[in-house]
């Protein structure tokens, strides 16, 4: 594996323990698409034994409108609007409460989002156009202005035009990955919610591909008399739309998109999810979210469950009676059926939505549902309680409510098949890509020109990724080491202890999202130093999206990685492998990369060097070289190409590491860590004409 060193290196385990300058963690020139989150977690994190915590109320009159989100340090973090600017944080899943924060003088009938491509969390109104924005998880919090594009009728959201709806979703699975996107409502053409003027009322979406700056509106919802709704996106890539209404009786209005959220289609009313007390036409504001889980789509619903409800004196009118006896409902196909529900408080009650905890923080599998209500009546004051999908069943089996091509229970929990194929025209040839269950979705293979590139054997020499970290100061390598193919127990057996989360693989594109095993077990030892992790898979994730052919050169391979660190370890230094080759005993050559695009030799190391590196066969007519643009984005010590031969097993090797360490008396931030290398498949002449273009055009890019 990138850290396995053992007989073979011992002068290059000095070399990558020697102390390194701070860095902030990296962004990389195009961010590599989310995901992530969306398939972070199992199953059996919502299990096990049953969970409730009772309501806790955290404010007094209306208000939760902006709903309740768990930031990626698992921190979940609830918004009182419009009952006022602020919101409070709970470090503990739910548990407790802390104090009031305000976000800012302004900031009611917002609508919350966590961007998974930077961790910030967003709190967003359209109306008056800001955003505002926290990088430390609802802490702190700093305004931003924002241009939001009107609908095809010249409509933009604006009174209300995101309060009461569900928290906003990154697209985690689709073309449109790392989209931001939220439900909203824009009431008619002359911006009011008079009774005559909501038959013209209409549910619709905003949404973001640059990071919240512009904000476009997407076609109208299609039902007239619609607003305040929820979205998830299932794991096809489909968006499933959640509306209520104001207009007519019945239950919820259900439609779907498959384009991102531009257009909603196939609207029809829910056989089974209410919308408000039913007998009224008045509906009431609901949540609805997915669970992570990989291979699964949970979603949740919560709303009123009761026949009390009775229709106003005028159609369109307001009649607000018998809002009480809040629920959730579960899904297990999407959003098809609805067979489980369970009540979550039995008095009053009113509007409500839903959030999710993280993997590996403090939340992991509890489900937080923020409402109106108390004994003092349905809108008196903001309660908050959190319980589990366990709770929820009420001692009943998931397995009976999985759809029957996740049978036998358990099977999707094993992740999706790792064998996958990617390949395109390179050089006369071309570059095919494979991947392997038994590595955990790794690359195994990569070929081009009748030559493998490529000396896969255990679990450790592939094209894969790896990070090495301190654990509470205690820093050697190997010993708390997150690997993607797995772990050295794996050696050359069948299956590999990392498990595979997600794998998209047609044409030319790959994107994998795997959660990483520990390369010792515990127990294990790396030369005199013990493993110092307690777990055989780590909570640490690994997402890579791979082109080949990218930026109109055949032969370039745009190879995008993000490391997940999550919270609670506590670690002041990382040692990120971006991206690790081990080649055949025939590519021994290695020469760096000039900045006049010059070549010049390298001593077989091993060592590391500020140029790229190419490695090659003798006679050039083969070789793979890397190159990075991030490498010098960093505050600190720039990343540098490491080159090594292992003469006892007759191996060659090439990485682009990244190195990152906390300030004094601080620790690494947990979240998403991204870097960008570029490799080069061809000739060595080819490799490095190829890797001094991408670096020309990087420069190019950079000074306009």
């Amino acid at each position: 594996m990138p850290f396995r060193f053992r007989h073979l290196a011992a002068p290059l385990a000095l070399l990558l323990a020697l102390p390194v300058a701070a860095a902030p963690p990296v962004a990389a020139t195009e961010a590599p698409p989310p995901g992530s989150f969306a398939v972070s977690a199992r199953l059996e994190e919502f299990l096990g034994d049953p969970l409730f915590v009772p309501k806790q109320q955290l404010w007094e009159q209306r208000g939760g409108w902006g709903g309740v989100i768990a930031a990626p340090d698992g921190t979940f973090v609830a918004f009182q609007s419009p009952g006022g600017p602020r919101c409070k944080r709970s470090l503990d899943g739910g548990r407790t409460w802390g104090p009031d924060i305000e976000i800012g003088p302004d900031a009611t009938g917002g609508n919350a989002i966590v961007d998974e491509s930077t961790g910030d969390l967003l709190y967003v109104n359209p109306d008056p156009g800001w955003l505002y924005r926290s990088r430390d998880s609802g802490a702190t919090w700093s305004r931003e202005a924002i241009e939001v594009k009107p609908d095809g009728f010249g409509n933009v959201p604006r009174l209300e035009g995101v309060a009461a709806m569900q928290c906003g979703i990154t697209l985690a699975f689709g073309p449109n990955r790392g989209r931001l996107i939220m439900p909203a409502r824009v009431m008619g053409p002359k911006n009011s919610n008079a009774v005559e003027w909501r038959p013209y009322h209409y549910s619709t979406a905003i949404f973001s591909d640059d990071g919240g700056k512009v904000w476009r509106t997407s076609h109208p919802f299609p039902v007239l008399g619609t607003g305040e709704a929820a979205l998830a996106e299932l794991s096809d890539g489909t968006i499933l739309y959640n509306s209520r209404a104001h207009m007519s009786r019945g239950n919820r209005f259900l439609a779907r998109s498959e384009d991102g959220g531009s257009l909603w289609i196939g609207a029809f009313r829910s056989a089974e999810l209410p919308d408000g007390p039913r007998g009224s036409s008045y509906g009431l504001m609901g949540g609805m979210v997915r669970l992570p889980v990989a291979g699964h789509d949970v979603l949740l619903f919560s709303n009123a469950d009761t026949a009390g409800g009775a229709m106003p004196a005028k159609v369109g009118d307001s009649s607000a009676t018998a809002r009480e006896r809040v629920t959730v409902w579960a899904s297990f196909d999407g959003g098809r059926t609805w067979p489980v529900k369970r009540l979550v408080e039995e008095g009053p009650s009113a509007y409500s939505s839903l959030g999710v905890g993280r993997t590996g923080t403090p939340s992991a599998g509890r489900i937080a549902i923020i409402f109106e209500g108390g004994p003092r009546g349905a809108h008196a004051a903001v309660q908050v309680a959190t319980f589990n999908l366990a709770w929820l069943l009420e001692g009943r089996d998931v397995a009976d409510f999985l759809p029957p091509a996740n049978a036998p229970p358990g099977r999707a929990e094993e992740g999706p098949s790792g064998d996958a194929v990617i390949r395109g025209p390179a050089g006369g040839s071309e570059i095919v890509i494979t991947t392997t269950s038994r590595l955990a979705g790794a690359i195994h293979s990569l070929t081009w020109n009748g030559r493998e590139f490529i000396d896969s054997h255990d679990h450790g020499r592939q094209l894969q990724s790896a990070s090495n970290l301190d654990l509470e100061g205690s820093f050697h390598n190997e010993t708390f080491n997150p690997t993607e193919a797995g772990s050295r127990a794996d050696g050359a057996g069948p299956t590999s202890t990392s498990r595979l989360l997600w794998l998209s693989a047609a044409g030319r594109d790959l994107v994998t999202v795997n959660r990483m095993a520990f390369w010792l077990r515990p127990g294990e030892t790396s030369g005199d130093h013990p493993a110092v992790n307690t777990t055989a898979l780590s909570n640490h994730l690994l997402e890579k999206e791979v082109r080949i052919g990218a930026e109109g050169i055949d032969n370039a391979i745009r190879y995008a990685v993000t490391f997940t660190v999550p919270a609670g370890e506590r670690h002041r230094r990382g040692t990120f492998e971006a991206l690790t080759g081990y080649m055949p005993p025939d590519f021994r050559t290695f020469h760096a990369l000039r900045d006049d695009g010059g070549l010049e030799p390298l001593s077989e190391g091993p060592g590391e060097q500020p140029l790229p590196v190419i490695v090659s066969t003798a006679d050039g007519g083969h070789a793979m070289g890397t190159w990075s643009p991030d490498r010098a984005r960093t505050t600190g010590r720039p990343a540098a190409y490491g080159r090594f031969w292992f003469e006892p097993d007759r191996v060659s090797k090439w990485n682009c590491v990244f190195r990152e360490r906390a300030a004094d008396g601080a620790t690494l931030a947990p979240g998403t860590y991204r870097y960008l290398v570029w490799v080069a498949v061809g000739t060595r002449g080819q490799v490095a004409d190829t890797l001094a273009r991408l670096r020309a055009k990087a420069v190019s890019a950079a000074s306009n």
